[in-house]
């Protein structure tokens, strides 16, 4: 395996668990979630910012 692999791999195991994270956990956890009625984190970061305004997730993998 190369170091271009090797980086390669890595990167895409960084989106991966980045669009795990950004999903809530999953369709089961998300699922679980609504059904007692709350939001997501980010559906309730969502709500509170001002429509346009930018947001920073300096931690997307602090949960995991």
């Amino acid at each position: 395996m190369t170091a271009r692999d090797y980086h390669q791999r890595l990167a895409e195991d960084l989106t991966e668990r980045l669009t795990r994270a950004a999903g809530g956990g999953g369709a089961a956890a998300a699922q679980r979630h609504r059904k007692r009625g709350k939001l997501l984190a980010r559906e309730r970061i969502g709500l509170l910012l001002d429509l346009g305004s930018p947001f920073l997730d300096l931690s997307p993998l602090a949960a995991e």
